[in-house]
């Protein structure tokens, strides 16, 4: 089974997230409001996510609705 286009993006940012509030943190010494824009970041990536996951849910009971009618 493979893994469908929309749930790869969907992991992918879901992982990025993280990785700017680490990347937040780690340049709070040398970039003036790092931190914000590493947290700032982190919730657009999971928006992002999330709006994958409603396009992949919507996608899917479109083609559920097609195959049923």
């Amino acid at each position: 089974m493979t893994i469908g286009k929309n749930r790869k993006f969907t992991m992918f940012f879901l992982m990025l997230a993280p990785a700017f509030i680490t990347g937040g943190m780690a340049l709070n010494e040398y970039v003036p409001y790092s931190s914000a824009i590493g947290w700032l970041l982190a919730v657009v990536s999971q928006v992002i996510a999330i709006v994958f996951v409603v396009r992949s849910n919507r996608m899917k009971r479109m083609i559920k609705g097609t195959l049923t009618s």
